[in-house]
């Protein structure tokens, strides 16, 4: 993608546009984006089992988005399982169910954000239904944060009955990793974890759309006639 960007770039006028910009804005920018990767470091490291240094969350963090942005389709997710094991010493169900949280999380939190946008933003067309859609989305995340180990249990019960544990070597290795994430769920995922993991989640978006903003509004001071 940077190729094909680069590609389509003057980049005599791209150095002319940067030397324009306000420069406190961008290091700003850049400062809540750090700030972002330390919560989102602290935030792995409070759904992971077993105390993980912070240091290691932190690297777990850096592979994580990495592998996000240089796989397409999403597969930096699942390399992500095999990041958590290695570096964090997280059981391979305890890993995906981390990252179904941290997900989760950020679908509250963006849900919430945009429906209260909307109360501020009125010529956005059907206000009402996106608020609606919003608060739909928000309280199925929230149903399946909390009904997480119920959901895990139907599913492993069904893994089970839908044949011989021994006859399909993948069904075991899905019925595994089912139980361990039921297990995280139960044991390390109580109350007092989900409120401090949504308050982080918090901070970590306010923090990136904050940059986002700051980055947009510098750059369009310069663009501006």
């Amino acid at each position: 993608m940077l190729a094909v960007f680069l590609s389509q770039v003057n980049l005599n006028q791209l150095t002319d546009l940067w030397r324009q910009v306000e420069y406190s804005a961008i290091v700003l920018a850049l400062g809540l984006l750090c700030c972002e990767g330390l919560i989102t470091a602290q935030r792995i490291r409070l759904f992971a089992s077993g105390n993980p240094t912070f240091g290691g969350s932190l690297l777990a963090n850096a592979w994580y988005s990495i592998l996000v942005v240089i796989l397409p389709a999403r597969l930096g997710e699942l390399a992500a399982v095999v990041v958590f094991e290695k570096i964090l010493g997280q059981q391979r169900g305890g890993a995906v169910t981390n990252i179904i949280a941290q997900r989760l999380f950020d679908l509250i939190v963006l849900s919430t954000l945009f429906a209260v946008a909307l109360i501020f933003l009125a010529h956005i067309p059907s206000p009402h239904v996106s608020a609606l859609l919003a608060a739909a989305t928000v309280l199925l995340a929230l149903v399946l944060v909390v009904c997480m180990e119920q959901i895990l249990t139907v599913l492993a019960r069904l893994i089970i009955d839908s044949g011989p544990r021994d006859q399909s070597r993948f069904r075991r290795a899905l019925l595994r990793v089912v139980l361990q994430g039921r297990i995280w769920r139960r044991h390390h995922c109580c109350s007092g974890l989900e409120s401090r993991a949504l308050l982080l989640t918090l901070i970590k978006w306010l923090s990136t759309l904050l940059a986002l903003a700051l980055v947009i509004g510098a750059l369009t001071e310069v663009l501006d006639p």
